[in-house]
């Protein structure tokens, strides 16, 4: 506890009426330094006219004055950085064919963090803070998003833009082909020649069109929600996809057949180039899933016919009222067919057995995926390809797709409002969600 007398003058000395005072006396110092400067670089100069000093002596004093102040420990961190081989290992990890390679980028952007470092203040006061829905967040957060368009040479991130925490994942995508076709223009770049390439929350209808009228060329998988869409997925038995590998391997994991995907908004269509692939790791553990599932739902349904003739399981509606809870449960209740009926005893018979059509219709679209793109000159295996580079910047923020587990990093608010934690969220190929997480001082 700190308590204060009046007569010993104020608790906090350095209030806002004296602050005038230390910034003058700052300035004054400041000019006084400079002055002195100027009058010894004078002095200087008239001994060097004099011939007192050569005129290399006096370059070398300045330059070592300049050096001093202006490069500081540069040229001790520029050593140290090369000794440790920084910018070799960046490239070899991480290859490019750009004028400036990534390891210089990385070097120049750690020389200016550890000379110039800025802390991460006043979050919590930007207009772009706001309630709404983000991955693998709370909704009762506050949060912002950030737009950002990667490039595929190194998986680095460039173009970005602030949008509020309240803004849907698709409303941005619109606006973010305006300003990369706008920037590409501008840096001498044909907008007809870039490709983007995103995951399935990058595309709809309306945008499919949109990148037609930006002339913009895209590469992205489609979220199936329209019946038309659904029926690409198993319109061919999976015998008739081994034939289409995807990749040279010699027991290729990959198949796809080519279709066309029709699109409409306000009136307009357009048919886009699609691939139906068919991934055999993701279609045998999806199997793997189901049947397990059917194990523990044939368990729960045994049990159910084992406890039947107990006092509330002795009539048909009773036992079908438990069984119908059992399938609604089970994420393959769908699948199964359960009878329930008296026989000529008067005891209550439970039977069910596996719809064998429906889990065919089920296993026609296990492991299958749809991929659009309204370039017309990749071919199948093209495609395939460029859509799984996607994964290369997601790679690049592994260790940051959650809360990171490292030391509290606190961003002061003079208000005395809550302190913010700064999270990052999964990553798009073209677009990603940071959120800045407000949380109580507890």
């Amino acid at each position: 506890m700190v308590t204060q007398e009046r007569r010993s003058g104020p608790l906090f000395p350095l209030q806002g009426r004296y602050r005038w005072k230390k910034l003058a006396l700052a300035h004054y110092r400041a000019w006084q330094r400079a002055y002195r400067q100027a009058n010894r670089t004078a002095k200087l100069a008239r001994l060097a006219v004099s011939g007192a000093l050569s005129l290399a002596q006096v370059v070398e004093w300045l330059t070592l004055r300049q050096v001093r102040y202006q490069l500081g420990a540069l040229p001790v961190l520029y050593a140290l950085l090369e000794t440790l081989q920084v910018r070799q290992i960046i490239n070899r990890h991480c290859r490019s064919q750009a004028q400036i390679d990534h390891g210089t980028v990385a070097l120049v952007l750690i020389l200016n963090r550890l000379m110039y470092p800025l802390p991460l203040s006043q979050v919590a006061d930007s207009q772009v803070m706001d309630f709404g829905f983000a991955h693998n967040t709370p909704s009762h957060k506050r949060k912002f998003k950030l737009a950002l368009n990667a490039l595929a040479d190194g998986n680095l991130t460039g173009l970005y833009e602030l949008w509020s925490g309240r803004m849907a994942d698709q409303a941005p995508i619109q606006t973010n082909m305006s300003k990369l076709a706008h920037w590409l223009q501008t840096h001498g770049y044909r907008v007809q020649e870039t490709l983007g390439v995103g995951d399935r929350a990058m595309l709809s209808d309306e945008i499919a069109l949109a990148y037609d009228n930006h002339q913009l060329r895209y590469l992205a998988g489609l979220r199936c929600l329209k019946k038309e869409h659904k029926a690409l997925l198993s319109q061919w038995p999976e015998a008739q996809f081994l034939a289409y590998p995807l990749t040279d391997a010699p027991t290729p994991r990959y198949w796809g057949r080519g279709c066309q995907v029709s699109f409409s908004h306000t009136g307009r269509s357009v048919s886009h180039k699609g691939l139906v692939v068919l991934a055999g790791s993701i279609r045998d553990q999806l199997r793997k899933e189901r049947a397990q599932q059917f194990d523990e739902l044939n368990q729960q349904l045994s049990d159910l016919r084992a406890s039947l003739g107990q006092p509330r399981l002795r009539t048909v509606k009773a036992v079908q009222r438990r069984a119908k809870a059992c399938l609604q449960a089970s994420p393959v209740g769908h699948l199964m067919a359960v009878t329930v009926k008296t026989r000529p005893t008067g005891q209550v018979q439970l039977a069910w057995q596996i719809d064998s059509f429906s889990l065919w219709q089920a296993e026609q679209r296990d492991g299958r995926y749809l991929l659009v793109t309204n370039d017309w000159s990749l071919s199948h295996q093209e495609i395939f390809k460029l859509y799984r580079a996607k994964d290369g910047l997601e790679k690049r923020f592994h260790v940051c797709k959650a809360d990171l587990k490292v030391s509290p990093v606190y961003l002061h608010r003079t208000s005395g409002s809550p302190q913010c934690c700064l999270s990052i969220c999964w990553p798009c190929w073209l677009t990603a969600s940071w959120n800045a997480n407000c949380a109580s001082r507890d």
